[in-house]
């Protein structure tokens, strides 16, 4: 996280006096240390005479001397301070064994701080499990690796083992010059192993005014979270990084702390789809069965053609059915033999009246609305011939139930 996060909520005067005042003094005494070298601030366990004032201009001004881990909880606390989140967060503390006063009224803050103090890993999983939860909700574009033998048994997450990967992961950023602080999250959804993995980007420089109408330089490093999705059946890695170093250290990571071998997935030779379909079986290619379940229509909206004679043109063709274009101008792409397809996008019309968008650029680039419509049109994508990956299983594989086992210690 940057050093120079400033905590919006907690250089409000008004909101510093509202929360719940010995948890507050028991997050400040946790870093004595550093307040006590604030000008300005001293100790007061009456609410009157504390220095609200004092603590608030501190806060206004963290630097390169605040406690990483103080940061980490004023960052935890203030992205949580949502009243939509309380109820979630009281199920926490009721999870956890926390014992909230019967007499207490305690504000949404209130109880985020109260979390931060007692279980801090819990709500830090808490706050990551929501990201996790919205980022399935983004559009995300994924390149697929798949293995380069059988399918092995993954290891099982035990904590020392993503601590290994996250320091591996750590020294890679620390030779590239990324932010350090990598956190790996892994779970499971639909039987795929998601590793949410949180870091910071290359240091960016803002200018920034000051409190008193100056200026200053402010050097940060943004948080950003990326996403690999394996899927066990499959031996599919599907990954979502914004660099191809990002993705390439995550490919050998995953595969030499989960599977014993860091050359485990294919990076260069990878070839998931192919829009040949398209070209052989023309419009029929998209027709949608009594058992594609959940999905009622598939549509062409885009295609982008190559052509490999001498022109070397790149056609583009946009319409809300381009195979319906293509019927009327008597054009049959499969007697040209000199083209391929670069670019397709599909609109997925789902069986609850719901569009989504898919587009497919062949070898391994698949641009979702939302990373759960994976599970809906994939199988779909299988039937019709446009993956074309091929892997064979060892045989040793996890099953649902053993995957959820495997999960438990992580």
């Amino acid at each position: 996280m940057a050093k120079t996060y400033k905590p919006k909520r907690f250089t409000d005067i008004g909101l510093l006096k509202r929360l719940d005042f010995p948890l507050l003094i028991k997050l400040l005494e946790r870093y004595s240390t550093f307040f006590e070298a604030q000008e300005g601030f001293a100790w007061a366990h009456d609410p009157a005479e504390f220095p609200f004032d004092a603590l608030a201009e501190i806060m206004m001004k963290l630097d390169t001397a605040v406690p990483s881990k103080l940061l980490e909880t004023l960052y935890n606390i203030e992205m949580l301070s949502n009243e939509d989140y309380y109820e979630p967060l009281l199920q926490l503390a009721i999870s956890q064994n926390i014992r909230l006063r019967a007499d207490s009224d305690m504000t949404v803050e209130d109880l985020a701080l109260r979390l931060s103090l007692e279980c801090p890993e819990e709500l830090e999983k808490f706050h990551t499990k929501l990201h996790y939860s919205n980022a399935k909700h983004r559009a995300k574009w994924f390149q697929s690796y798949f293995v380069a033998g059988n399918i092995r048994p993954m290891y099982g997450p035990t904590e020392d083992l993503v601590q290994s990967v996250e320091m591996e992961l750590d020294h890679w950023a620390r030779v590239h010059r990324q932010g350090l602080g990598m956190h790996v999250f892994i779970s499971r959804d639909h039987g795929a192993i998601w590793f949410l993995i949180r870091h910071g980007e290359s240091i960016k420089r803002e200018n920034a005014v000051t409190e008193d109408g100056g200026n200053e330089q402010v050097f940060f490093h943004p948080e950003r979270y990326d996403v690999a999705i394996y899927y066990p059946g499959s031996g599919e890695l599907a990954v979502k990084a914004s660099t191809k170093g990002l993705k390439n250290i995550y490919i050998q990571t995953i595969g030499h702390y989960f599977f014993g071998d860091s050359a485990y997935f294919r990076i260069d030779d990878c070839c998931k789809y192919t829009l040949q379909p398209l070209i052989d079986r023309d419009a029929d290619a998209l027709v949608c069965l009594w058992d594609d379940t959940g999905l009622q229509n598939v549509a062409l909206h885009e295609l982008q053609i190559n052509h490999h004679d001498a022109s070397r043109v790149l056609e583009t063709l946009h319409g809300r059915n381009v195979f319906e274009f293509l019927k009327k101008k008597k054009r049959n792409l499969a007697s040209d033999e000199h083209i391929t397809i670069r670019r397709a996008k599909l609109k997925v019309l789902r069986a609850d009246g719901r569009e989504h968008t898919l587009i497919i650029e062949p070898p391994h680039i698949a641009f979702y609305d939302r990373d759960s419509d994976h599970d809906m049109i994939h199988p779909w994508l299988v039937k019709r011939g446009f993956v074309i990956n091929k892997t064979f299983s060892s045989g040793e594989r996890y099953h649902v139930g053993e995957l959820d086992e495997v999960l438990a210690t992580s």
